[in-house]
Order: C-alpha cells, then structure tokens, then sequence
C-alpha cells in the first residue's frame, strides 16, 4: 500500500521527517552557459550537508502581487546518493540514490 511506503519513507528507517523535516538547497552563486543554468550551493538532508552544483532550467516569471517583485521559477533534475547524507537502511533491491524533479522560485 502506498500509504504503508510514505510512512516509512517518513520514519527514522528513512528521511526522519519529525527530526529533520526539511531538506534545503541554498545557492551562493549561479553561473550561465548559453541558455544553460549552473547553481552552486549546499544541500543539506537528513542533517547533512554537501557542496553540490546543480544544472537548472527557467520554468517561468511572473510579478509578486505584494511587493511587485520579479520573480523567476526554476527546476533541476536531483539525484544523490542517500548515503552521503547518513540514510544507511539498506535493501538488495533498494537503490542508494534518491532524486527526481524539483523545484523553486526566487
């Protein structure tokens, strides 16, 4: 049941989520190829942090209706090992990475 996999993704066998709830990526310098993004920063997950570049796309812009502020919509494909971040439950048919699509603005 899918129900039975998010809770134990959310328990101490995996993310922890009641102790570390958030996993954060701060940038602290994006480089531009062409039309291609590079952002540089710490990602940190489960209590861990790591120096990652990440290769990110535009999705979007738009104005803040509050404060009129340009704001940009970005995606990167994500993909780490679980491993580097101190997530040691092991399987034989468990992968060691987790990853996907996310997102964010700024």
């Amino acid at each position: 049941c899918s129900s039975d996999l998010d809770d134990d993704l959310r328990s101490a066998n995996f993310f922890d989520v009641t102790k570390y709830p958030d996993i954060l990526f701060e940038s602290t310098h994006v480089d531009k190829h062409g039309d291609h993004l590079l952002a540089k920063g710490t990602l940190t997950m489960h209590g861990v942090s790591h120096e990652i570049a990440l290769p990110v796309g535009l999705t979007g812009s738009d104005t803040d209706p509050k404060t009129g502020r340009k704001m940009n919509g970005f995606a990167a494909d994500v993909t780490v090992s679980r491993r580097d971040y101190e997530i040691n439950w092991t399987h034989s048919v468990l992968a060691s990475f987790v990853g996907g699509q996310r997102g964010g603005r700024a």
